[in-house]
């Protein structure tokens, strides 16, 4: 059962975004943005792992909050839980120098462009 619990929340993450600060952006942060996203993904595949060099280990931090107990099912052996699950890594691939895409140092990526654990 918690194998099947993690496997879901796992591929419910898929259908969220990695979100930055929402704020209203200028035409010329919009175009250093569609630069920056541009130079990330040109070469990007996300189903490769995103490290420089294929010896290098990919770290991936899981954080679960069990939040409330919904429901336990004893004799079929299922529980009902609501939860929060974080994951969190270092893509080698997604870095640039803000200094040479007007000062950008963050962006909003939807998760279906980025690899995922």
């Amino acid at each position: 059962m918690t194998r099947r619990l993690v496997v879901l929340l796992l591929l419910s993450i898929g259908h969220n975004f990695t979100w930055a600060n929402g704020k209203n952006i200028s035409k010329q942060e919009e175009s250093g943005m569609k630069s920056l996203y541009a130079y990330l993904f040109e070469d990007y595949q996300k189903d490769l792992r995103p490290v420089l060099n294929d010896s290098t280990t990919t770290i991936v931090t899981l954080k679960f909050w069990l939040k409330q107990v919904l429901k336990v099912d004893e004799r079929d052996q299922i529980v009902n839980v609501y939860c929060w699950l974080e994951l969190y890594w270092v893509d080698e691939l997604l870095k640039w120098d803000p200094l040479k895409f007007g000062g950008l140092r963050r962006i909003h990526v939807p998760s279906n462009k980025i690899w995922k654990p």
